[in-house]
């Protein structure tokens, strides 16, 4: 009974692994240590399924009671370290590659010959492809029966931006290996069933239509921050000693102005040049340029926020409703901004992963590591 599966083959052991319940995956496996090894109809033992869903805990049971589970391989040859791969549970992944009795994983091939790399190059999951990619023990160059490498499967999605040009520079290794694009034409085809995104990506837009919104947005700031360092808030003297200075120099919320608005100014002409440098780079390098420029202008709409908010403040101090409105205004606009990422039901936020993990997203998304 406890080892008798259902229409799927799912025995209770698959239900307990698949819902991370540690404490009934011990209970099963005190009873009887062998249900570690049933498959269900598609092939998956408890193993795959807790390594795709991530729950390491669980994992841990596992091998405890079943030591030589790790050689498990479902229908497609597939180990554990597959399947954390292709789920993009990047704790399992590093959890592997940590024990040294485990390094044979790593080189495991399926009946495609496809590794672990390969996997994660084809789901693009882009956290799994660095740690793995940057792990000596790891050949980024290793080719499946189709004689394609996780560079060669990875560049037929076509992404762009910053974070697809780093992997790919991770991928090509200090070699610099060029990739074989007439080979992965040829190719595209007998995988298109398998790349198929049914979610929307913002990777979709073409280059030039992200350069030029960037260039819109830059140089529109790049004119009103110009204009407003020769219109200062408040006006100038018209005589005196301090005749053609400004009237509010000497207020702190004047100078925060000048402050936010410089930053603007700067940044815009940052991301304007940044994009003129494009023109004269290779393709990775224009994506890190624009990724760049894409910064810049985020820190100047920071900068020309900030400005409206300190110039309005020092020119209205004795009207405090008024004074304050401009900064509750900017503070809403920011809070609607970030409640945007938990009311998008594709993002991270609204995934079963802990706080670390969003953290490691986030540094990852912006090039930080």
């Amino acid at each position: 009974m406890i080892r008798e599966g259902d229409d799927i083959g799912w025995t209770p052991l698959h239900y307990a692994a698949s819902m991370g319940k540690v404490e009934a995956v011990r209970l099963l496996l005190q009873h009887d240590t062998s249900g570690a090894y049933d498959l269900d109809k598609d092939g998956q033992s408890a193993l795959h399924i807790a390594a795709c869903l991530g729950y390491r805990h669980v994992i841990d049971e596992i091998v405890r009671s079943c030591p030589d589970a790790w050689d498990i391989r479902n229908l497609k040859g597939q180990t554990a370290l597959h399947a954390a791969a292709m789920g993009g549970r990047v704790f399992v992944v590093m959890y592997i590659l940590r024990r040294p009795n485990l390094e044979y994983l790593i080189k495991e091939q399926d009946t495609n010959g496809n590794t672990a790399l390969h996997l994660a190059a084809l789901h693009k999951k882009y956290i799994i492809i660095y740690r793995l990619a940057r792990d000596k023990r790891v050949d980024r160059f290793a080719t499946n029966k189709d004689h394609m490498t996780a560079l060669d499967i990875f560049s037929v999605h076509k992404e762009v931006g910053y974070r697809a040009a780093k992997v790919k520079h991770v991928l090509e290794g200090s070699d610099g290996m060029p990739v074989f694009q007439d080979r992965v034409i040829d190719y595209k085809k007998r995988f298109d069933q398998q790349f198929v995104d049914d979610q929307p990506t913002f990777t979709r837009m073409s280059k030039k239509s992200i350069i030029k919104l960037q260039l819109l947005a830059a140089a529109l700031i790049a004119t009103v921050t110009f204009a407003a360092a020769f219109t200062m808030p408040g006006g100038y003297n018209n005589d005196g000693p301090n005749q053609g200075l400004a009237v509010l120099a000497g207020r702190a919320t004047f100078q925060a102005f000048v402050i936010a608005n410089s930053t603007a100014f700067g940044f815009s002409s940052l991301a304007l040049v940044l994009h003129c440098l494009t023109d004269f780079r290779l393709d990775s390098h224009q994506a890190r340029y624009t990724h760049m420029a894409g910064l810049c202008i985020c820190i100047a709409v920071l900068g020309m926020v900030l400005a409206f908010g300190c110039g309005t403040y020092a020119v209205l101090t004795r009207t405090i409703g008024l004074g304050i409105f401009p900064y509750v205004l900017c503070g809403c606009l920011f809070i609607m901004y970030f409640m945007g990422g938990f009311l998008d039901p594709h993002t991270s936020v609204m995934n079963r992963c802990s706080s670390t993990r969003l953290v490691r997203n986030f540094l990852f998304d912006w090039g930080m590591f």
